[in-house]
This record gives structure tokens, sequence and C-alpha cells, in this order.
């Protein structure tokens, strides 16, 4: 039985390690709210004890409800053992742009493709093709011949505070 991932998860086992999971020496902080007249707040950061170092950043929203470019997103995937496909269509007025994802597995090899069209202009707009290979303990992956990724993990415990 394979364990399939998507295109854009390729090597993000190991980096969840660092942005999700791992946190000695490190404060981390995510807060999110929305305010009553639709304004919505975000904000994260982190602080290493270490070093006395910190970041963060604050992100607002707030919608604008009869003004500004319409636009609109349509996502359809599906997912079995060793394979996984993919569709994004962004919607625009000058023409949606289509993009289209493929994973194939077998034995811990990936092989994955991704394709987008621009339907305003007529032409292929990005054409990337992946492959790696992953186990318990070890993901790695190229794309496009240029982008070479590769990581080892060992996933001892969970930490209980």
């Amino acid at each position: 039985m394979c364990n399939i991932t998507t295109y854009y998860d390729l090597g993000k086992s190991s980096k969840d390690v660092f942005n999700k999971e791992y946190g000695l020496g490190m404060v981390k902080m995510d807060l999110k709210t929305k305010s009553c007249s639709g304004m919505e707040f975000s904000t994260a950061g982190h602080a290493y004890t270490g070093t006395r170092k910190a970041s963060g950043n604050l992100e607002t929203k707030y919608k604008v409800c009869n003004y500004g470019k319409k636009s609109g997103k349509l996502k359809a995937s599906y997912k079995r053992d060793c394979f996984s496909l993919g569709s994004n269509v962004d919607i625009d007025f000058s023409g949606p742009t289509i993009h289209g994802l493929v994973v194939l597995a077998f034995e811990g090899w990936l092989a994955s493709y991704q394709i987008s069209f621009d339907t305003a202009k007529s032409k292929v707009s990005q054409n990337n093709f992946a492959l790696g290979y992953k186990a318990a303990d070890l993901c790695t992956h190229v794309n496009n011949g240029t982008e070479f990724r590769g990581s080892i993990y060992q996933k001892v415990n969970k930490i209980k505070m």
C-alpha cells in the first residue's frame, strides 16, 4: 500500500517538524480575531529563548463588498492509494487559468507533473515535473531538474508540556 502525497506537499513532512512540532528553545504564538464590522486580524510570532530574538507579523483583512476586481477559484481533487489527481481553476474576467496536477507513487518512489494553462493568452504558463523518494524517515525530491531538496528526520516522541 502506498502513502501518496500531493504535488504541493513534496518535502512537507520535514518542513513541518520545524514549523509545527519542534519547539525546544522557542515560544510560538498565533492569534486570530474578527471584529463586529468584519475586519479580520491575524498575528503570529515566535521568540528564541536562548538568543532573545523575536519576530512576528500582523495581517489585516477587510472586505469591500461592491468594489474591486471579481474573481473566484474552483478546486477538485481525487486521491487513491498510489496516485493523486488535482485541478484548480482560477476564474477571472480576462479568462480562467487551469492548473492540473498528478502524483504517482510506487514502492516509495514519487513522480509528479504540474501544468498551468492560461486561456486568456492560449498558452501553457507553467510546466513542472518532479521525481522523489519517500520513506518513513527520509524524503528527497527534484523539481524540474533545478530545485533539489532532501531531508532526513526521525520522530522520537511528542513533547508533552
